[in-house]
């Protein structure tokens, strides 16, 4: 959880959660708590999440084309 929160953009995201799967100690109990959360998860609850979650990567993507407004329009559009 650490190394998520210390990350510091979206491609350091990507490289820690591809790692997890080479750390797993106890594969029964990871099970476990998936079962447990997806119990939890909701359409909305996905939604709300995908949203945020993509205004982040649009916010990310708009300061490296700063300069570029067009691309920037583009990008929004999708």
């Amino acid at each position: 959880e650490e190394e998520l929160v210390s990350s510091e953009n979206s491609a350091s995201i990507f490289n820690t959660l591809s790692d997890l799967p080479s750390q797993l100690e106890d594969g029964a109990a990871v099970l476990g708590e998936a079962v447990r959360l997806a119990g939890s998860l909701s359409q909305e609850n996905l939604d709300a999440h995908r949203h945020k979650h993509l205004a982040y990567i649009l916010a990310e993507q708009a300061q490296l084309n700063s300069g570029n407004s067009h691309s920037l329009h583009t990008n929004l559009n999708k």
